[in-house]
């Protein structure tokens, strides 16, 4: 029946010969619809119903305007025209509805990349885009996608991700969100690494968001995703946009070291993945501090040796020289992990320095499991017996030295004014 009213939509859009607005358009789709429920018999409900449908077939995303309305979907995957899964809450379904034919997901995809991109002829083979909302979607059709286009949508959620909002989801402890908080604040540079999908990101935008609201942030990533409302005087840059050609325009490498120039209190960067390392790591050394970065890593010890790989890729500098550099840039590092269907961290640790010839790690807090019965292993993140070895920053941001506890316990350190 829909695919019916459509081809009856379209004869009818045939004869018009101007450009209609959205009112105009869905106009003529309820009159065509009206008509039609006159021999179908149909019900308000379902007028309404093939109304949109049809409306959002032309100025919508067709069958994907529902999954993009629905706050509990965070990523849509089309693998084919009749294949297409999304992921709601960490868990990956299949979806019932499918493009009506492969045609059809040729036609959708193509219309996507020209509105973006007006000048470009046809879509090249790999292509990102940012929609209105933000969302983020990648393309590869063929002959790249050998059965046909391929398509993931990433959402990007508008409400501002806070340390609580983690809390409640078990990511980590009332107790060591406060010590992450108290540690940005005072602007100690951390580190947060992990695998695809473990919430790095997550992560990093919960702890910008407790940023103080007086200074100047400059982001940095190859597709803006983070949410930090409080800070008017903010600056966002991504890598990812492409000319009229397709081409991608400026490196990850390049944005980083323009903003050292932007006069910024902090940059906060997402996922460094190449030679780009070494200007973060400098921008750190050279007195921004309280600045944030993500990187893909199965643990802080394999990140610290992935961070001197990517440097050694862009510099020549020996490799005592390097992982001084990565010491004294990086002064916390987390790592987070899809724990059993959920985002834990599993671990905090300190950067303490240098000794002979490796990069020594204080870990604060570790991830314990913990047996409940026959059910399966969970765990809690638990502080460890180490003692918090740098609090000079925590004394230039007003925190009492006599009166800091190596535990970060519940109750903040006293504060006075500098």
């Amino acid at each position: 029946m829909l695919k019916h009213l459509l081809n009856r939509v379209r004869h009818e859009l045939q004869m018009v010969k101007q450009q209609l607005s959205d009112e105009q358009l869905r106009d003529r789709i309820e009159a065509v619809v009206a008509q039609y429920s006159r021999e179908a018999y149909l019900t308000p409900t379902q007028m309404q119903s093939y109304a949109q449908q049809i409306y959002e077939n032309y100025r919508g995303l067709d069958i994907l305007q529902p999954l993009m309305e629905d706050d509990s979907i965070t990523e849509i995957m089309i693998n084919h025209y009749d294949e297409i899964f999304i992921e709601r809450d960490g868990h990956v379904h299949p979806y019932e509805h499918r493009f009506e034919s492969p045609e059809k997901l040729v036609q959708f995809v193509h219309k996507m990349v020209k509105q973006i991109y007006p000048d470009l002829n046809e879509a090249p083979p790999i292509v990102d885009i940012r929609l209105e909302n933000g969302s983020h979607v990648n393309i590869v059709m063929p002959p790249v996608a050998l059965n046909g286009p391929t398509m993931t949508i990433r959402k990007v959620t508008h409400q501002p991700v806070i340390l609580e909002m983690l809390v409640e989801k078990g990511t980590l402890t009332s107790e060591a969100a406060h010590m992450l908080k108290i540690l940005v604040q005072s602007k100690y540079n951390i580190f947060i690494c992990g695998g695809t999908r473990s919430g790095k990101t997550t992560l990093l935008n919960a702890l910008a968001n407790c940023i103080p609201n007086d200074e100047r942030i400059i982001t940095i990533e190859d597709v803006a995703e983070l949410q930090i409302g409080h800070i008017s005087n903010l600056v966002q840059m991504e890598a990812w946009q492409m000319d009229s050609k397709g081409k991608k325009r400026d490196s990850i490498r390049e944005l980083i070291h323009r903003s050292l120039r932007m006069r910024p209190n902090r940059i906060v960067v997402g996922d460094i993945r190449g030679a780009e390392a070494a200007e973060l790591l400098q921008a750190m050394n050279v007195g921004f501090d309280g600045s944030l970065s993500t990187g893909n890593a199965t643990s802080s010890e394999d990140m610290l040796s992935r961070l001197e790989s990517m440097v050694l890729s862009g510099t020549y500098l020996p490799v005592e020289v390097v992982r001084k550099q990565i010491s004294s840039a990086i002064d916390i590092i987390i790592h987070l992990t899809q724990h059993q269907d959920a985002r834990r961290i599993m671990e905090i640790s300190e950067v303490l320095g240098v000794r002979n010839g490796q990069i020594q790690l204080n870990p604060l807090y570790q991830w314990v499991e913990q047996e409940t019965g026959n059910a399966p292993a969970d765990g809690i993140l638990q502080r460890t017996t180490e003692p918090f070895v740098h609090t000079a920053k925590l004394c230039l941001a007003g925190y009492r030295e006599e009166e800091l506890e190596s535990e970060f316990q519940h109750t903040a350190p006293a504060r006075y004014e500098m």
